[in-house]
């Protein structure tokens, strides 16, 4: 007969390794249960949940359809923004558009997004109201994909073919500023002029996803 000794140590162990596997088999489940309904849902998920594909139904404003990506859309409801990656169907999408998405969820390089598999145009509604906004608001990445307004003196103007860029100071900082648009045969004269500016907050995001510099997205120079 083993001593109650050994039997309790044994029990102990088994005991142990039913409850790591309860606690691994936890860890590999996802914080959010069932389909996600908002981009606040989205934002907070962590890389490792959003590549787990899970499902996705929402409906939210587009606010911006390009960037360095032209088949993102960026969108934005009641909670905060996000966007649709890798899709075709921004076709009669345009900045207002309220639309109905349904698909998986994306890690994206700095906040969760979308794949979408459906989008559904549902009429025209008013941009979501910009958030005023500082250097630093934006640096720390609160609100990224969300319309932001910031207060600026333009410093230098660079143009290309199909876009421009402002260059605003911001006190002692600097911040970009992209214009989606080619710019004009005659462009306004806006060095030296105090802006105030509308756009998507967006940024460049290194291999480790931190965002490294803030900069602001604008469908048209129209916004400044």
């Amino acid at each position: 007969m083993r001593p109650p000794r050994t039997i309790a140590v044994r029990l102990f162990g088994a005991l142990l390794l039913v409850w790591l596997a309860v606690v691994g088999n936890a860890a590999a489940q996802p914080a959010v249960a069932g389909t996600l309904t908002n981009c606040a849902q989205l934002r907070a998920l962590s890389p490792e949940e959003a590549r787990l594909e899970l499902p996705v139904k929402l409906r939210a404003v587009v606010t911006v359809i390009g960037g360095d990506l032209s088949a993102t859309i960026f969108i934005q409801d009641e909670t905060g923004g996000s966007f649709i990656s890798g899709t075709r169907s921004a076709r009669g999408l345009e900045a207002g558009s309220h639309i109905e998405v349904t698909g998986k969820t994306y890690p994206g390089l700095f906040v969760p997004g979308i794949r979408a598999t459906e989008i559904v145009r549902l009429g025209q509604r008013p941009l979501p109201p910009p958030v005023p906004a500082g250097f630093d608001d934006l640096l720390a990445g609160r609100l990224h994909y969300q319309r932001v307004e910031i207060a600026g003196i333009v410093r230098a103007v660079t143009t290309a073919t199909n876009r421009s860029t402002l260059h605003l100071a911001l006190g002692a900082r600097k911040l970009d500023v992209q214009v989606l648009e080619p710019p004009p045969a005659e462009p306004p004269s806006l060095v030296d002029a105090r802006v105030r500016v509308t756009g998507l907050a967006a940024g460049y995001i290194n291999d480790k996803r931190q965002l490294v510099f803030p900069q602001l997205v604008l469908p048209t120079l129209a916004d400044v």
